[in-house]
């Protein structure tokens, strides 16, 4: 009886180990090597009264389901415009499906019912295409097949190509061709290079932002080939953000060129 209570236990232990986990955030983005994660996590106790993403993570760490949670009851985000999102990992493939509040397989934002970024053996990725409910590949919203990527020597994305289906390289419905990323010591994105279709001087854009120690963006400048400074738009060079303990904007400042 005692050595049967024992093996219980014993199972119970280790099925206690490898159990979910979950953690809530205010927002969510994509990291330097192309994973869903959290910023700014929120304490259990104020989940009711904020807006925010609930994870739930796998033995291995990695998220595998994600939901928004509008003042604790689910709803439907601005970053992605669905409820929920749920992650499956299948050998070198992480496959991102897209659910309203029902559960219901629906379109985010930019018109794909998935993501599935293909990675290598140490799980950097390779590329990002779209499909349907089915699985099938399509075009997103912006008239990309593909994404492909070029890692850094610990396999950050630095380079996103735009490709069609036929592996060409082709321009979004923003013209933008590719865009070129470089990072802080905190993988903080520091600075983007859109490069744009028909290049000149005056095509290339970087723009570049500073963090505060959340990641929360709070300076957004943009220069051209020539390092001069150009308008982010109408008459506006920069804009400079603040935020409370919590995430929430609290003031955004936009400066012209003087």
């Amino acid at each position: 009886m005692k050595k049967m209570f024992y093996m219980i236990f014993t199972l119970l232990l280790i099925c206690s180990c490898v159990n979910d986990k979950a953690e809530y955030y205010r927002y969510i983005t994509n990291d330097s090597r192309g994973f869903l994660i959290g910023r700014l996590p929120v304490d259990k106790d104020i989940v009711p009264k904020v807006e925010c993403y609930h994870f739930t993570y796998n033995s291995d760490g990695r998220a595998v389901k994600v939901k928004y949670l509008n003042r604790g009851k689910p709803d439907y985000d601005k970053f992605y415009e669905v409820s929920k999102i749920r992650i499956i990992y299948e050998n070198k493939v992480e496959r991102r499906i897209f659910l309203g509040i029902n559960k219901d397989t629906i379109v985010n934002k930019e018109y794909v019912y998935q993501e599935i970024i293909e990675r290598d053996n140490n799980f950097y990725p390779k590329s990002k295409k779209f499909a349907n409910k089915y699985g099938n590949f399509i075009f997103n919203k912006s008239g990309i097949f593909c994404y492909k990527y070029e890692l850094d020597k610990i396999g950050r994305i630095i380079k996103s190509i735009r490709l069609n289906d036929k592996n060409q390289n082709i321009a979004d419905d923003e013209k933008i061709l590719y865009v070129k990323r470089a990072y802080d010591k905190n993988d903080n994105i520091i600075a983007m290079t859109n490069i744009i279709e028909n290049i000149n001087d005056s095509d290339i854009v970087f723009i570049k932002f500073k963090f505060d120690s959340y990641g929360n963006i709070i300076l957004k400048k943009q220069y051209n080939k020539n390092h001069n400074p150009i308008p982010l738009f109408e008459n506006i060079y920069s804009v400079e953000r603040k935020y409370d303990k919590n995430g929430n904007k609290l003031e955004e400042i936009n400066y012209d060129k003087n």
